[in-house]
């Protein structure tokens, strides 16, 4: 039994791309297979879904993991999928899934890095104290593209 869907009547979205919508197949936990009738998105494509959990309008974002063939996608849910059901319709944003990032959080990258980057140089400096065999060595290590030496503090003042 083939699931009927609407072709969509290019419906232009918010960004400016045609409409894609397609309904669910299948929901496994976090797991959402999706049918379209017209053309699956592309892998990492935000997709969206309107459920009603009380009286309220819950919208839950599906992220598009892999094509199965058969015109269906498996997706995984970015929130809950209580309520979800095999029916109900699923609109594609035509984009991936996008998060605001601002100085803050570009803030508190810098600092997780440079914590990293002092425990590991404190723990090799502290081995290196104990054993008599590397201490007139110079020290380097590779780690992620970058050489770090034992002055950390040239790249990140504390």
């Amino acid at each position: 039994m083939q699931t009927q869907v609407k072709k969509s009547e290019e419906k232009i979205s918010q960004n400016g791309l045609p409409v894609q919508a397609g309904v669910i197949k299948q929901v496994i936990g976090a797991v959402v297979d999706v049918y379209f009738a017209d053309e699956v998105p592309e892998v990492l494509t935000a997709l969206t879904v309107k459920n009603i959990q009380g009286e309220k309008v819950v919208t839950t974002v599906l992220e598009v993991a892999a094509h199965l063939g058969g015109n269906q996608a498996r997706c995984i849910a970015m929130g809950t999928t209580d309520g979800l059901r095999r029916g109900d319709e699923v609109v594609s944003t035509g984009k991936p899934m996008q998060a605001p990032v601002g100085l803050n959080v570009y803030i508190q990258i810098f600092f997780q890095i440079k914590a990293l980057f002092v425990y590991i140089l404190n723990k090799v400096q502290n081995d290196r104290l104990c054993d008599p065999a590397f201490k007139d060595r110079p020290f380097e290590f590779f780690l992620s593209g970058l050489y770090l030496f034992c002055k950390l503090d040239l790249f990140f003042p504390a």
